[in-house]
């Protein structure tokens, strides 16, 4: 019984400084008082003669322990004035009235708590799953330069300064600068929840858009976000190892893994093997680096400063427009007014005009590695701008549900096009004169061995109808039985 009584004091300091229970304030005194008042004019003499008896009992029991408790511990060491105050006070400070949600727009800079570095060894498939992981950190800025070699050896390098906010509020800001025609052009995004703004610096005008993919914000992705080249690099655990597990990149702790390139995203990339750098507590892909056969280096990202978790004003989210026009989209009406001949003569997308050029496959004069502006000349302006998850490319043009044109790093990674007519392409495929085969489900395709180009023909989609997909070819295709013997026949 003493050694109850002992710990009576550190069980009546525990329930009154834990914040889950407390929440006492004026406006509940107040309501007990006026529910004890209430209650006494509602029950009736007897009610309240059974209450006294048993107020009476209740007393007498608590002042025998109260007396006990005394004797043993000291009634002045049990709860004095000065802990009471201290426990009130210590309440009342971790107290939160209000959500950082509902302050956010008089608050107008997310202070997030700071992000510890991580120095535990992480095993394959742990650092695999941090870097497709969605809600790595609350906020981040930094800066990077970027390469990409795409088919035909033509480097494209940019700059990009960013800074990116995921809680409590969604949105960002990037800078993007690269070289065009001798002169520094500015790609700058703007992105706060679910709007999008792309302005361009060099003809000074912007777009507006809604953006509906909530799990890659449209900031830094390669860097941040980069779930395209961690599916094609890494997905395989045997093609890669992890060569270093503790490395220092500017302030950062990283990981360092280095693998193989299968065969598909080698020749996509003319590279053999690569080296990631990945920040082990937030699982950014700080740094990365590709191999050709000679080990020279063809496509990087270099760091040049990452912050994790650093006050971020969110005014900067939100564009600064002046000087720049908006890129008015006509009704479809219109627009279909204005395209009408045009695409009544040679541009029927229900009729696609194919060409090989110099090896490269050409639809409606449009080849893989074009840019949008050359897409929108040729098609004209009657398109819609789209994301497609797990598609790798950065934006889509649509026009008007038949064709899809998906670009990556600014340029024409791939065509779709939809409910073509077969009649006029079963001619178009007997009269083609290059190389082409059928495979043993009825696909039909076009290659070009200088380009690694192929369009597939295919009507195992919805509806029965007819897809074309202008491409490169991907393991499906390359492990194809009839591709192999036709490009064995070629070569």
């Amino acid at each position: 019984m003493e050694d109850k009584l002992k710990d009576l004091k550190s069980i009546l300091r525990d329930s009154l400084t834990d914040e889950k229970n407390i929440h006492f304030t004026e406006k509940h005194k107040n309501r007990v008082v006026k529910s004890i008042k209430s209650n006494s004019l509602r029950t009736n003499f007897s009610r309240s003669f059974n209450k006294r008896i048993h107020l009476i009992l209740s007393a007498a029991i608590t002042f025998v322990l109260l007396a006990g408790t005394y004797h043993i511990a000291g009634i002045n060491d049990i709860f004095s004035e000065n802990e009471a105050n201290q426990i009130i006070r210590e309440h009342k400070t971790n107290n939160v009235t209000s959500s950082p949600e509902k302050n956010i727009q008089q608050n107008e800079v997310i202070v997030p708590p700071a992000q510890e570095e991580n120095y535990k060894d992480m095993t394959k498939d742990e650092v695999y799953k941090k870097l497709l992981s969605s809600g790595k950190f609350d906020t981040v800025k930094g800066e990077y330069e970027i390469q990409t070699v795409i088919h035909d050896g033509i480097k494209m390098s940019s700059n990009v300064k960013y800074s990116l906010g995921l809680s409590p509020l969604k949105g960002g800001y990037s800078v993007e600068a690269y070289n065009q025609g001798g002169s520094v052009a500015n790609t700058i995004t703007y992105y706060k929840e679910d709007t999008l703004w792309t302005l361009d610096s060099v003809s000074k005008t912007y777009s507006e858009r809604r953006y509906r993919n909530s799990v890659q914000p449209p900031i830094a992705r390669s860097s941040l976000f980069p779930r395209e080249i961690t599916l094609n690099y890494l997905k395989s655990l045997d093609n890669w190892e992890i060569e270093i597990q503790n490395e220092k990149i500017l302030t950062h702790n990283t990981i360092v893994i280095k693998g193989n390139l299968n065969e598909y995203a080698a020749e996509k990339h003319s590279a053999k093997t690569f080296r990631f750098w990945i920040d082990k507590d937030s699982g950014v892909l700080l740094k990365y680096e590709t191999y050709n056969g000679k080990g020279e280096v063809v496509d990087y990202l270099y760091p040049k400063e990452l912050q994790i978790n650093v006050p971020i004003d969110t005014k900067m989210f939100i564009p600064n427009l002046e000087g720049y026009k908006k890129l008015n989209r006509e009704s479809a009406q219109e627009r279909q007014k204005q395209n009408d001949k045009q695409q009544q003569t040679e541009l029927n997308l229900h009729k696609p005009i194919f060409s090989n050029e110099k090896g490269y496959l050409y639809v409606h004069g449009i080849t893989l590695g074009d840019s949008m502006d050359k897409v929108i000349e040729r098609l004209g302006e009657k398109y819609s701008l789209d994301e497609e998850d797990g598609s790798g490319a950065d934006v889509i043009l649509d026009y008007n549900g038949l064709a899809r044109f998906y670009f990556k790093d600014k340029k024409l990674d791939w065509i779709l096009l939809m409910k073509v007519d077969k009649k006029y392409f079963n001619k178009e495929f007997d009269d083609y004169e290059g190389s082409k085969f059928t495979s043993a489900d009825s696909d039909r395709y076009f290659y070009s061995m200088e380009t690694n180009q192929i369009l597939t023909a295919t009507t195992n989609v919805p509806n029965q109808d007819l897809y074309l997909y202008l491409s490169y070819p991907g393991p499906e295709i390359q492990e194809n039985p009839d591709f192999l013997k036709m490009k064995q026949s070629l070569e």
